[in-house]
């Protein structure tokens, strides 16, 4: 983005001030049960084959040191056979040593690497539900977190081809004949030769152990045929809480850039959103307000600058009559895409208003126009509870 034209001043009429806390003030939080999900798996193209029907249920409560709420992004998850799973059994197999989950690579945390791993047209059909789509080529790794950890990355590169694919991550646990799900992210590998990907798992619980699904988009020419992947796990930095998790505490915006050094976990003491209100459809989730003021009217355009999925809510203060309205309006603009990295606005602006994005949308999205003198609110929730924080950056043409 270019430089910034106008400068941003505190918000009319409020206290808001910059008290961000440094301190992680939640701790042994819960996981609340994710209603309505469906864990399945697909049969292969071996044809007549039972599926075999599982008593199990997913557990009431997930809990970790530092566990935050997460929602499943995409396809919605819905219960088969009321209280059962069914795991259909994987036909004859001409894929991967680690084609079913079953039969995971264990990650030897002292190897750190491992070489031309693939995805490709002889893996299985797996398991799929939020932004993992049916028919998901895929294949599995198995890790336990040590007892100091509670995050593990993965950087894949030296890609062979194609670039630019779909990739699909699952992050699973208990046992593998009957596993649970935590967390479903989607991505893309990357366009150029030469460039890597990395991705992190959060609040994972020390000693425990879990399985990664890694899959690409089903189809000739969308898997990938060769990549190598490295692996740690590590002590995330902190997650933090504090007031400006609520309209009312907005930290104000008063320059082009803004650095978020740290993310923010939890809700604060308000609960702003009424579901279906706005495009985020899991709410208001480890979240943090931002206010700015333009002091000229001009375009206006913004980047949540991250590797990860940030989802955002940008609301016109003055147009619904302040912070107490917030429930119960409609944001004009709204992002909730399920691409990771950039997310934001355009200088291309849309005066049309109000816009958004859903999970499978674009995360950049064209601009609007602003008035001088008007305060907008930036929601910015942090869906895939990542610690690395980001940078908030501005553009304003008079």
């Amino acid at each position: 983005m270019g430089s910034s034209s106008l400068i941003y001043a505190q918000k009319k009429g409020t206290e808001a001030t910059n008290t961000q806390s440094n301190e992680v003030k939640k701790t042994n939080l819960t996981l609340e049960k994710i209603e309505n999900i469906v864990i399945e798996e697909n049969v292969s193209e071996t044809p007549n084959i039972e599926p075999e029907i599982i008593n199990t249920t997913p557990p009431d409560t997930i809990q970790s040191e530092e566990q935050v709420q997460t929602y499943l992004k995409g396809y919605e998850f819905t219960f088969v056979g009321g209280d059962d799973y069914y795991l259909p059994r994987n036909g004859t197999k001409a894929g991967p040593v680690n084609d079913h989950i079953c039969d995971a690579i264990v990650l030897d945390l002292d190897s750190t690497c491992l070489s031309l791993q693939q995805t490709n047209d002889h893996s299985d059909k797996d398991f799929f539900g939020g932004c993992i789509p049916n028919g998901v080529t895929s294949i599995f790794y198995e890790f336990t977190v040590a007892d100091d950890m509670d995050m593990f990355s993965i950087t894949m590169d030296n890609f062979l081809e194609p670039y630019g694919v779909q990739l699909y991550f699952m992050l699973l646990t208990g046992p593998c004949t009957s596993p649970t799900i935590l967390s479903v992210d989607c991505t893309y590998t990357p366009y150029n030769v030469g460039e890597s990907y990395t991705h992190n798992f959060y609040n994972l619980t020390p000693g425990t152990t879990y399985y990664i699904m890694i899959g690409t988009q089903p189809g000739e020419g969308n898997w990938i045929n060769g990549f190598d992947m490295c692996f740690e796990d590590n002590i995330a930095p902190p997650l933090i809480t504090g007031p400006e998790q609520d309209c009312y505490g907005a930290i104000p915006v008063c320059d082009s850039v803004y650095n978020q050094e740290n993310s923010y976990t939890g809700i604060g003491d308000i609960d702003d959103l009424i579901d279906g209100t706005t495009c985020l459809e899991g709410g208001e989730s480890n979240s943090v307000w931002y206010v700015f003021t333009p002091q000229t009217s001009g375009d206006c355009a913004f980047e949540i600058d991250t590797e990860m999925d940030y989802d955002w809510a940008l609301y016109d203060l003055d147009d619904i009559g302040g912070c107490a309205n917030i429930p119960g309006a409609t944001p004009v603009l709204c992002n909730y895409s399920g691409t990771n990295g950039i997310t934001g606005t355009t200088l291309h602006v849309n005066a049309t208003i109000p816009r958004s994005e859903a999970h499978d949308g674009n995360p950049l999205m064209s601009g609007i126009p602003v008035t001088a003198g008007n305060s907008y609110a930036l929601l910015i929730n942090n869906y895939t509870a990542d610690a690395n924080g980001y940078s908030l950056i501005f553009d304003v043409t008079a």
